[in-house]
């Protein structure tokens, strides 16, 4: 649910060519080295070691490296929110240092996976994160300047780093070539019941509601009343709603820590606590579509290789299906925006706030989307493609 979307990934893991570095350092000489060589060393205030409770956990579930396979590390690693993180561990001289290089390369790409379509900046140093060995040590570099952290890693053992070697994850291709998809089954992806929500709208009786489902229909009201005119087209409320929905609320970032909200898959956590995941923005968008009789579908399906699971919309325009995916559109604050000066700089980041608001499903696909392709209607008009006038 949290994580999304494979369009290029190009993870640079670095093998050492060379043999045994000539001297065993301290890992926590090693750890200083390497943070020492970042812009902003500060950002690996979190540290962990074998005598932490969490060390062994975080070991076995996350980098799917067992105890007692390590002799010893330390991790250092920043805020749930953001994706600094540098790991180093001593292994055994009869460990299979391959073997553990492996599996720092998956959890890169699974913590990729954690933050893309969400956090673009966190998305790219794991874009360019790396795996550095020389002897018994493997190091994790996820980093701002993975260059000199390789070289600082080098200099501690006097040895020259060895060939980038790009690994790119694999999808399966079904007959038509495109992703196969498998519903994850990760998240709980049960849509919210907006029937009586919509039905109150219509009649203005909201008496049958529950109290929360009075709260979801309130700021529904405040919103349509705010930014929908009775002069608009479908395509211009459409595009109302998506901004207000971005304008109005963030994305749930507790969600990278499994600490998302108790509502942050549905409406109310959208619309009262400001806040949701990507369930929570499509079932908003799906019920304010409703609201004002425009014809939706909501879709629930993957990304990432159907690996994580995800929702988007899609809207009939004028006889045509176009897909929608609000939560990947909201990658920036609507502050980033209004503090542009320069029209180019504008254009660049309004066009990121609607990378994916009336798209084609080949463009899904190819942003590493995947459904049930037959039983989803195909979206291959531009007409209403942003910007639309």
């Amino acid at each position: 649910m949290k994580r999304f979307a494979f369009v290029a990934l190009c993870l640079l893991f670095v093998l050492s060519a060379c043999g045994a570095p000539t001297t065993e350092k301290p890992l926590s000489e090693l750890a200083e080295a390497l943070a020492a060589s970042q812009p902003e060393p500060e950002v690996y205030f979190n540290q962990l070691t074998p005598q932490d409770a969490l060390y062994e956990l975080k070991l076995q579930n996350s980098y799917h490296l067992d105890i007692d396979y390590v002799e010893d590390g330390i991790i250092l690693y920043g805020s749930g929110m953001e994706a600094y993180e540098i790991a180093l561990f001593l292994l055994p001289a009869s460990a299979d240092q391959q073997q553990a290089v492996e599996a720092l390369q998956g959890y890169i790409s699974d913590r990729t996976a954690d933050f893309y379509g969400y956090a673009p900046e966190q998305t790219a140093l794991l874009e360019q994160a790396a795996v550095e060995s020389a002897g018994r040590y493997v190091a994790l570099l996820i980093c701002a300047d993975t260059d000199a952290a390789q070289a600082a890693f080098a200099d501690c053992f006097d040895y020259t780093a060895g060939t980038i070697l790009p690994a790119e994850p694999s999808a399966e291709l079904d007959e038509n070539g495109y992703v196969v998809y498998r519903q994850p089954g990760e998240a709980d992806m049960t849509v919210y019941d907006t029937g009586g929500i919509v039905s109150a709208y219509r009649s203005g009786e909201d008496a049958a509601l529950s109290e929360q489902d009075k709260e979801i229909l309130r700021v529904c009201e405040e919103a349509i009343s705010a930014v929908i005119r009775e002069d608009m087209t479908d395509y211009e409320k459409e595009l109302a709603i998506h901004d207000w929905i971005i304008q109005w609320a963030d994305y749930d970032r507790g969600a990278f820590a499994d600490k998302a909200g108790e509502n942050a898959s549905n409406p109310y956590g959208i619309l009262v606590d400001r806040k949701g995941i990507c369930l929570g923005y499509a079932t908003t968008f799906d019920l304010f579509m409703q609201l004002l009789d425009i014809q939706t579908q909501l879709v629930v399906g993957a990304s990432f290789h159907s690996s994580e699971d995800h929702a988007w919309n899609m809207v009939l325009l004028d006889g045509a299906w176009y897909c929608v995916d609000v939560t990947w559109d909201d990658q920036i604050t609507w502050d980033q925006l209004s503090e542009q000066d320069a029209a180019s700089e504008w254009q660049a980041m309004d066009h990121a706030l609607h990378q994916y608001f009336n798209v084609t499903s080949e463009f899904m696909r190819l942003s590493d989307h995947q459904w049930d392709y037959d039983a989803v209607p195909e979206a291959t008009e531009t007409k209403y493609a942003y910007p639309h006038s």
